[in-house]
């Protein structure tokens, strides 16, 4: 479950600067949780969440109308410290911890240099399973809609053991990422094993 700022496709999907009502928020995701719930899904992915209000409403909404399934909650971030919105990431995460159907909290969709002091952040916050999934260090540009690639990104294979020994209990990879990407991250997480 994406955030309601891609629908806009305004670019607002990585400010977070928009604002719904609660009611408004279930009404635009629920058509969407019902046919996943239908399709049987294992747990919902409410990912790349840039406004901690549609993430209270999300978690509102999946007790209210979805007691039996569980979710985990990526957001997006402006920094290691804050949502997109402002919202301080460890309050954030906070306010999940004790909610038994979120099963991990992470971010994604965000640059790789950030994850390490986001893990760090969040794992002050909460004894969640911390989970993350950022871009391949490519870079986006909202107004173009283009990617340009990042010839000096960090990688994979140097970064994975930093996570993994900030707390990442699942790592992924957000936009441009591949399946060599993929097989990188599983080499480098089974050479630590």
């Amino acid at each position: 479950m994406g955030p309601y700022g891609a629908f806009l496709a305004d670019g607002s999907e990585y400010t977070g600067k928009y604002q719904l009502s609660p009611v408004q928020y279930h009404d635009f995701h629920l058509m969407r949780m019902r046919a996943l719930a239908a399709a049987g899904v294992d747990l919902f992915a409410f990912e790349t969440q840039p406004n901690n209000d549609e993430v209270t409403a999300l978690v509102e909404l999946l007790g209210q109308e979805f007691p039996d399934l569980t979710a985990w909650v990526s957001f997006s971030i402006s920094d290691a410290h804050h949502l997109a919105d402002g919202t301080p990431l460890a309050r954030a995460a906070a306010a999940l911890n004790d909610n038994p159907q979120i099963e991990a909290v992470g971010v994604n969709c965000t640059d790789m240099t950030m994850i390490a002091p986001a893990l760090r952040v969040l794992r002050r916050a909460t004894e969640k399973p911390l989970i993350v999934y950022p871009n391949n260090g490519d870079t986006y540009n909202p107004s173009s809609k283009t990617w340009v690639t990042n010839p000096h990104a960090a990688s994979f294979t140097d970064l994975v053991p930093e996570w993994v020994t900030a707390g990442a209990a699942i790592i992924g990879g957000c936009c441009r990422t591949s399946p060599t990407d993929i097989a990188t991250i599983r080499v480098a997480i089974d050479e630590l094993e």
